[in-house]
């Protein structure tokens, strides 16, 4: 099976109902509010750009699978899909991924209306840490012409930042190592990863911390 399907399969269905019940309704709201919105955001990275670069296109795109460099230095199958992808009158392109922040906020007083509305002005203009890694997979996934990535975080109240992520290439190839690695050492065994996997590895420890 695909690496996702050996990883999902494991869970119990005790595992299952615990996930859900951790990411709540809330977390429901959440998500579907982001699928709603998703369009909108790539039409602000539309007008954004085009009126900087006159003739760049957003192109719709499904999975993108890793080349041939990446598949001939790993037996993984390794793909990405980001939300769209600006394709520059050069032919340059850059992976777009756009990040709709969900205004609703559950309340937690017993009485009155479930949900309230609160979003706060971004502080300073930043990439979240955790959205590093899916940018530069889909970096590598479109290929040796994506240079760079964008990210939207559009809000209903106060706007859209616009982040640009430039490709790393040392980046890259230490994020294929812990993959293979990873691949390896569990899913190939068809074992559990442990929390913290990697962490205490006596031999390379000190590289993964």
């Amino acid at each position: 099976f695909p690496f996702p399907a050996k990883c999902r399969v494991r869970a119990t269905a005790a595992e299952r109902r615990r996930r859900i019940d951790r990411a709540g309704f809330s977390g429901a709201v959440r998500m579907k509010w982001g699928n709603a919105q998703e369009a909108t955001a790539v039409l602000t990275a539309l007008n954004y750009f085009a009126a900087r670069e006159p003739g760049v296109r957003v192109r719709e795109v499904g999975m993108c699978g890793a080349g041939l460099e990446i598949a001939a230095n790993s037996s993984l199958l390794v793909g990405a899909s980001p939300d769209a992808i600006l394709v520059y009158p050069d032919g340059t392109e850059e992976a777009l991924e756009v990040k709709n922040h969900c205004p609703f906020v559950e309340r937690r007083r017993e009485g009155g209306p479930r949900f309230a509305v609160r979003e706060l002005p971004f502080s300073e203009p930043h990439l979240p840490p955790q959205y590093v890694s899916q940018m530069m997979m889909e970096m590598m996934c479109v290929g040796p012409r994506c240079a760079s990535a964008v990210m939207v975080r559009q809000t209903a109240t106060a706007g859209a930042l616009i982040v640009r992520l430039r490709r790393d290439e040392a980046w890259l190839r230490e994020m294929m190592f812990w993959l293979d690695r990873f691949c390896a050492e569990f899913v190939d065994r068809g074992e559990e990863p442990p929390p913290n996997f990697f962490w205490n590895d006596e031999g390379l420890g000190d590289r993964y911390r």
